[in-house]
């Protein structure tokens, strides 16, 4: 994450995901705000990433 240069200058951000379900932008601070709540909420829904965590568990 990177901070803007002063609290005027715009935001912007990017979210992605290897599964291609999720592939966002937003601008403004409330839409980067929403954008990296909806990012972590993928996180833990992720058909990919969720069966990687549970190979890592079993084994």
């Amino acid at each position: 994450m990177l901070a803007p240069p002063s609290f005027d200058a715009p935001v912007e951000a990017w979210s992605w995901c290897s599964c291609d379900r999720i592939k966002r932008t937003a601008k403004g601070r409330s839409g980067v705000l929403q954008l990296i709540e909806a990012h972590n909420h993928h996180r833990t829904v992720c058909p990919l990433l969720n069966d990687a965590q549970e190979g890592r568990k079993a084994a």
